[in-house]
């Protein structure tokens, strides 16, 4: 609750969240999913984008996995939004985004698509701010451009719907109907534009294409309002095309893949004077490949994206600029630059990289001249850039690990720390090559991180690692990589499997314990205990260990037998996979389970296992199993369908589990790769963790910190909200409640900011007596900006609620 006052004008500022029939989440239960930890950017490569005012429109298309569709999204200054997919409907052919305008206060998408949102739109689509409607033009639409009262359209197309009017590959749109260029460039069905700009009254359009009309012109023509004529002699070499134009002041500059520009040598981009053609600083150009697919210009200076490390001798990466006599590489992004668009005094940058400046962006980056910027929202870009494969908690903070190297907008290698709103490295990582983390464990300050790596800081280790805070340490050489570490007073315990060792032999897979010097063996087997791994298996080895009071158990794959009678050898018991140590001997827990423990933890003083299993002590238990102490129980009848268990996590009296891309059911309750057992029924954490567009979402670990439980795995949502590989579910927050808070207040004008749930609809009202709220603003975008300018109130107070 914040109070402050101005001129006559008193502000309390307060949050609710309403009893309505509508839930405050895309599902019940997603509220208590955190919304932090997105990215910057957007969730696929950009090859437009477009400003209005304080909005940024950006598409493309999506280069990772099996997606086909092309989202387009739209910054609104505070968040992310979809503003609708397009795609080829049931072809698995993928879409793209091409280009984007802003003409007539309507947003138009040029590219490759037949579909949107379900409706048979093709090549060129127009948002009226309610509906998405077709722009009339059939073939292919590659670049738009706005000048005057006119839209000009480039491409790869013959005639427009509406009238049938004949244009070849370039044409413009009046607001009202659609007109040719005279006979366009290239032929009908043979090349294309890919560019098109307008200045003066002077239209250019480059591509690929050897005429305009019957005129020869090589890649680059303009038409003057009345012909078509070729630009000296036009842009040539091999593999030559245009891909961008632009002019800084009168000057025209072409980007593409190509080496002459006229008679002049130069390099994938040249400037035209109106009259002569002139290399720009010796190009831009890479050992092989390289283009030029993006142009803008800021403050002066030509912004080139695209393909290439090399600018007139100066190393860059994908990205440059030209200030009239020199190159400089602005640190560059990580991956192709396609498109450059400015406003203001900022440039925007799309592309298919993850990184600007060496700093997390994905897709789309804003660059000022000296430094870059993500486009996302403050406190709600702590995604993880690669798959979380362990996770363990100390109370207040939580420590992931994984084959990333980026964590929110810190660089890291394989093990971060997060302190419930920032990410922190544990000095330089895991740092050797190929590393795998497979596990974590904290304790008393010091974190321990098992898998198969040999260095950690730069110190030399042996699959096993201690953080202590400051540095790095080793911990002797246990045998083999390791599957899982537990802490106690007595030592540090870890389970593993061993390497191959030369010929044809394994070493024992082993269960250890480090007593501060050196790694003790621990369980210790009675006369006529028989055991056996299954050497020919990927899975061989103990995978896992927990301990209920002085008894440790073992998970894993193998086998031991013993006899209830040494004496007369009666009574033998085969127990697999799962074993009991009581501090003095190892002792069998029924016949065991029938296939691979993977995982295990205690609630209540029972102990919980998963694996692969469909059979517990001669009880069916899918894949799930409790033991009591006695005996073997099924976990409500367990997965129903395929799958696999892979996670397991306890937060106060309840047992999380995550699973794999088919985990959708348990004991009978639709999931989505989470789920919670509260001792007699399971229930789904809202709308769990997804992969939009891959049917997939699977969760690899999972982690109690506090009453917070932290997920990894590889998913792009966790309860609908954008979840880079980590999520956060506490069923003590609501996360979805609106917060206000004050821009300004002045003269009785009061501006205020709304964080609110997107989608649903968030309220603010106002009383004078807290008696009577008036609503005085409803918002369906979640979050926004609302000014008070009434000035009819001495005093006046808000909060913001869900409502119907």
């Amino acid at each position: 609750m914040k109070l402050f006052s101005t001129s006559g004008f008193l502000a309390l500022f307060a949050v609710a969240c309403a009893l309505t029939a509508f839930p405050c989440a895309a599902a019940p239960g997603d509220e208590h999913w955190d919304p932090q930890f997105n990215w910057p950017g957007t969730t696929n490569a950009i090859f437009a984008i477009a400003v209005d005012g304080q909005k940024i429109y950006a598409g493309g298309n999506i280069t990772s996995g099996t997606l086909t569709n092309a989202p387009l999204e739209v910054w609104d200054g505070y968040q992310w939004s979809t503003m609708g997919v397009f795609n080829f409907g049931t072809s698995l052919a993928t879409a793209t985004i091409d280009d984007l305008a802003v003409f007539g206060g309507k947003v138009y998408v040029a590219g490759a698509f037949t579909n949107i949102n379900g409706a048979a739109i093709r090549s060129l689509a127009v948002w009226d701010g309610a509906t998405w409607n077709s722009a009339g033009l059939t073939g292919t639409t590659l670049s738009l451009a706005v000048a005057g009262n006119n839209l000009y359209a480039a491409g790869a197309f013959t005639n427009v719907d509406a009238g049938g009017v004949m244009m070849t590959n370039v044409g413009y749109f009046d607001g009202s109907a659609w007109h040719a260029l005279g006979s366009g460039v290239g032929t009908p069905g043979s090349g294309n534009a890919k560019t098109i700009a307008v200045k003066n009254g002077l239209v250019y359009a480059g591509g690929i294409f050897t005429n305009c009309g019957a005129v020869i012109a090589t890649n680059l023509a303009v038409w003057n309002g009345s012909t078509w004529s070729a630009v000296g002699g036009g842009v040539g070499g091999p593999f030559t095309a245009v891909y961008c134009l632009a002019f800084n002041g009168n000057d025209l500059y072409a980007g593409g893949s190509f080496a002459s520009a006229g008679a002049t040598t130069a390099t994938n981009l040249a400037r035209w004077d109106g009259t002569n053609w002139f290399a720009v600083g010796g190009g831009l150009n890479s050992a092989s490949g390289s283009q030029v697919t993006g142009l803008g210009v800021l403050n002066g200076s030509v912004l080139a994206a695209g393909t290439f490390t090399n600018a007139g001798g100066i190393k860059v990466t994908n990205f440059a600029s030209w200030d009239g006599s020199a190159w400089s590489g602005a640190a560059g992004i990580s991956a192709n630059g396609y498109r450059v668009t400015t406003s203001g005094n900022l440039a925007y940058v799309g592309g298919n990289f993850l990184l600007a400046g060496n700093k997390l962006m994905n897709g789309i980056a804003a660059w000022d001249g000296t430094t870059w910027s993500p486009i996302g929202t403050p406190g709600q870009i702590n995604g993880v850039n690669s798959s979380v494969r362990a996770l363990a908690g100390d109370g207040t903070n939580a420590y992931a690990g994984g084959p990333f190297n980026w964590v929110g907008q810190t660089n890291v290698n394989s093990v971060a720390r997060f302190d419930g709103s920032n990410w922190y490295p544990l000095g330089n990582g895991i740092t050797s090559s190929g590393a795998s983390v497979n596990c974590l464990a904290v304790s008393n300050n010091n974190v321990y991180v098992g898998g198969s790596f040999s260095s950690a800081g730069g110190v030399s280790v042996a699959n096993i690692a201690r953080w202590d805070g400051s540095g790095w340490s080793a911990l002797g050489t246990p045998g083999g990589f390791i599957s899982a570490i537990m802490v106690r007073p007595e030592g540090v315990y870890a389970t593993g499997a061993p390497f191959f060792n030369l010929g044809p032999n394994y070493a024992s897979p082993f269960l250890l314990r480090w007593d501060g010097s050196a790694w003790q063996g621990v369980l210790n087997y009675p006369m006529y205990t028989d055991t056996a791994f299954y050497l020919n298996d990927a899975n061989i080895g103990m995978s896992s260990v927990a301990v209920i009071g002085t008894n440790i158990f073992v998970g894993g794959h193998f086998i031991v037998g013993q006899y209830a009678n040494t004496n007369n050898f009666t009574g033998y018991t085969s127990c697999s996979n799962i074993l009991r140590f009581n501090g003095s001997e190892v002792r069998t827990m029924g016949i065991g389970l029938n296939n691979i423990v993977t995982a295990m933890a205690v609630l209540n003083s029972n102990l919980y296992v998963i694996g692969t299993f469909t059979n517990a002590g001669g009880v069916a238990a899918s894949k799930i199993a409790m033991w009591n102490g006695g005996y073997w129980t099924n976990v409500g009848s367990g997965l129903v369908g395929s799958g696999s268990l892979t996670a397991l996590a306890v937060v106060g009296n309840n047992l999380y589990v995550g699973g794999s891309a088919a985990v959708t059911n348990l004991g009978g309750v639709t999931v989505s790769h989470v789920a919670k057992w509260d001792g007699t029924n399971w229930s789904a954490l809202g709308s769990g963790t997804t992969y939009p567009g891959l049917n997939s979402g699977p969760v690899g670990a999972l982690a109690a910190a506090g009453n917070d439980l932290y997920v990894g795995g590889t998913f792009r949502q966790a309860g609908g909200l954008g979840a880079f590989n980590l999520a956060r579910w506490n069923d003590q927050k609501n996360f979805y409640t609106p917060q206000l808070s004050a821009l300004y207040a002045t003269n009785n004008t009061l501006r205020m900011h709304l964080t609110g749930a997107g989608g649903q609809t968030n309220l603010i009202l106002a009383t004078t007596n807290f008696t009577a709220w008036t609503p005085v603003a409803t918002n369906t975008s979640g979050i926004f900006d609302f000014t008070d300018t009434n000035a009819a109130y001495h005093y006046r107070y808000y909060r913001a609620m869900l409502g119907p």
